[in-house]
């Protein structure tokens, strides 16, 4: 897990670094307004999913398995589950139970 974090890092820091450069290169007048459009979108969108990336991979995961093995056994009762869920939630399950052909 650690590697994969590494590894998108970089890849992070390099698109921040060519974005940066793309910048300056179109303050200078080096390239054209529409091509600076173009490859801003590319790299901004490459640089928001590779941070979004790093704030999931960054989390504390033992946090989340402490909080599953507490409430793991409210889990299997589905009264309790379903009584839980709002609206939403209630179709989703209801959805997750039955095929899509399922009317009321």
């Amino acid at each position: 897990m650690r590697n994969l974090l590494d590894i998108i890092l970089l890849s992070f820091i390099l698109y921040r670094k060519t974005l940066f450069s793309l910048e300056e290169k179109w303050i200078k007048n080096q390239i054209s307004k529409d091509t600076y459009d173009r490859w801003y979108s590319s790299y901004n969108g490459s640089v928001i999913t590779l941070n979004g990336a790093i704030d999931r991979l960054s989390k504390d995961k033992n946090q989340a398995f402490q909080y599953l093995k507490k409430y793991l056994n409210m889990l299997t009762d589905m009264k309790y589950v379903y009584a839980e869920a709002d609206t939403i939630e209630k179709r989703e399950f209801i959805g997750l139970v039955f095929d899509n052909n399922l009317y009321y």
